[in-house]
């Protein structure tokens, strides 16, 4: 019963990732936000994410979005500030084919390396 529970979880897990955009070893080119943008916060990154067919992914100067006013935004907001500033490349990726704002994938994961 345990290994019929424990494959259920993988496959959920696994489909959850599917559809989102993966990034790896990228520097941030772009950090955009302002009154036209309202909550939203837009990163582009040097490299063209991994992007599966049938994305939601439709804007093309932009990779990654995400709520700068929560808890959550106001951290990935330092991170990717941080990051942009010492020029260190950093792991990215989206949100389950989620996009929030202007056709953008919502940001999901950030490492910096």
């Amino acid at each position: 019963m345990n290994i019929f529970r424990l494959i259920i979880l993988a496959t959920m897990v696994m489909s959850g990732v599917a559809n989102s955009s993966t990034t790896n070893s990228a520097k941030i080119e772009k950090i955009l936000v302002g009154p036209n943008y309202g909550k939203s916060v837009l990163v582009k990154v040097d490299q063209a994410p991994t992007i599966d067919s049938g994305h939601c992914q439709t804007h093309t100067s932009f990779n990654y979005s995400f709520d700068g006013t929560t808890d959550e935004g106001k951290m990935y907001l330092s991170i990717l500030m941080t990051a942009f500033a010492m020029q260190k490349s950093v792991d990215i990726a989206g949100y389950n084919n989620t996009c929030e704002a202007y056709g953008i994938e919502k940001l999901y994961h950030l490492q910096v390396n």
